[in-house]
């Protein structure tokens, strides 16, 4: 839920918080608000940052290994690296 609220919503700030205001894309109209403070915002955006960082190394792949692997899908897929 945190994750599309965030990444579809309208963006609403006071000085000490971040609002978040999504509605459902199809259906009955639903609005919802999602509040954080900035400090529960900022630890939110850390966790996020640090779980992408460890899905990115979790292969263990070099850049070049990583280069090389996305290289050859697009060529199997027909389609230019």
């Amino acid at each position: 839920m945190k994750r599309e609220s965030i990444a579809h919503a309208y963006i609403l700030s006071t000085p000490t918080t971040v609002i978040f205001l999504s509605r459902r894309s199809g259906g009955q109209y639903e609005a919802k608000k999602l509040k954080f403070t900035y400090e529960e915002f900022r630890d939110h955006v850390k966790i996020l940052t640090q779980a992408g960082d460890d899905f990115e190394k979790a292969p263990g792949l070099t850049q070049e290994e990583f280069n090389e692997f996305s290289d050859a899908a697009l060529r199997a897929n027909n389609t230019e690296p």
